[in-house]
């Protein structure tokens, strides 16, 4: 494991408690999570943020609407037409 004490840190984003760092002279990116720190290099920086992309995007369709099954429209859509 490197020693990343000397690192000149340069803050790319930032949230919270959370920071995405870059340092130039070991060409690693710090990303602290409140207690976790993790060092990338650019490709595994680009492999977790493409997994954190695909994370959310399969959480929005599994948190969509889904389509009522009778007539195949929304639930929501389904639900006007139904006369009280």
């Amino acid at each position: 494991m490197s020693d990343h004490t000397g690192c000149k840190l340069i803050t790319l984003a930032k949230s919270g408690g959370n920071t995405v760092e870059y340092c130039e002279g070991c060409q690693a990116f710090h990303v602290n999570l409140g207690g976790i720190s993790l060092h990338l290099n650019p490709e595994g920086l680009h492999c977790i943020g493409g997994l954190i992309n695909r994370a959310q995007r399969q959480l929005k369709e599994l948190q969509a609407p889904k389509p009522h099954k009778s007539t195949g429209k929304r639930a929501a859509e389904a639900e006007e037409l139904i006369v009280h």
